[in-house]
């Protein structure tokens, strides 16, 4: 029997563009989150937005684009918009969601929480996932 040394493997551009394409090529839903977490591994931290008109939306695989970028790919969604009913504070960022809830990526708004104060707030998101390769 023969042990290979464990290393790190290196991806290729194709590699990485298959990658980015599968992580977007199923259905998946975007949501808000209102509590002021930072993501991590555990995305069973991130409250979901409620009330105010807000509801998560779902993602169509066909809108997705890739394209490459100078060490990366990176797909882009376009832009979403929640119009809000009423008050429903401070939401924190957003997370991407897989079939069962499961989180699969998020991100906090940087640099503060954006606050939706009453009727008429919109908060606008394009998302953007991007993986890196070596150039």
């Amino acid at each position: 029997m023969v042990t290979v040394p464990t290393a790190v493997a290196r991806v290729t551009r194709a590699g990485t563009r298959a990658m980015c394409f599968g992580a977007v090529r199923e259905a998946r839903s975007l949501h808000l989150y209102a509590n002021d977490a930072e993501p991590g591994d555990d995305g069973g931290r991130l409250r979901e937005v409620a009330g105010g008109g807000y509801a998560p939306v779902s993602l169509a695989v066909e809108d997705w684009t890739l394209r490459d970028a100078p060490g990366q790919v990176v797909a882009t969604y376009p832009e979403r918009v929640w119009r809000f009913t009423d008050a429903v504070g401070a939401v924190y960022g957003y997370y991407v969601a897989g079939a069962g809830g499961t989180v699969l990526w998020a991100e906090r708004f940087r640099p503060d929480a954006l606050l939706v104060r009453g009727p008429g707030d919109e908060i606008r998101l394009t998302l953007e996932l991007a993986l890196e390769h070596p150039a």
